[in-house]
């Protein structure tokens, strides 16, 4: 009776390990072919462009023209959204390093990483310096300028 259990159980231990091996193999096999995970459904395609191009180490092109420049001196942090991969991150870490005299300072950043150094050079077509209007609260105001929702 023992050695009927034991022949059972090697088999049951036997099929687990053989349906791991096949869920494995075409897994590994789907996303060699290119097909994407399930949460890469819920980015938008900006965001998979944009991940796409970093992957390749490509500098990306700005995905649009903004019709009015960002102004990267007084800009809130919510603004930032209309330029993909800024908005909060990098935008965060502009608004914090405020005042530039040149678009070329944002590149100087200590910490920026290449590929975030080459989203702002990409885009500095979208961006522009305005004089700094300094306030007792200023940067605070432009990171929460208390819009909800």
């Amino acid at each position: 009776m023992d050695r009927d259990k034991k022949s059972v159980m090697d088999v049951r231990k036997l099929t687990c390990w053989g349906l791991s091996l096949v869920l494995a193999l075409v897994f590994g096999l789907t996303s060699g072919l290119g097909m994407a995970p399930a949460w890469a459904g819920s980015m938008d395609s900006d965001t998979r462009v944009l991940i796409a191009a970093l992957a390749d180490d490509e500098v990306p092109e700005p995905r649009k023209l903004l019709e009015t420049k960002i102004d990267v001196n007084n800009t809130i942090l919510r603004n930032y959204r209309k330029l993909p991969g800024f908005y909060p991150t990098l935008a965060r870490i502009l608004i914090l390093n405020a005042p530039y005299d040149s678009l070329e300072e944002l590149l100087e950043i200590e910490g920026l990483t290449e590929a975030q150094k080459e989203l702002i050079q990409s885009n500095f077509v979208n961006l522009t310096l305005g004089d700094y209007r300094e306030g007792d609260s200023q940067r605070e105001n432009l990171i929460n300028k208390g819009y909800y929702g």
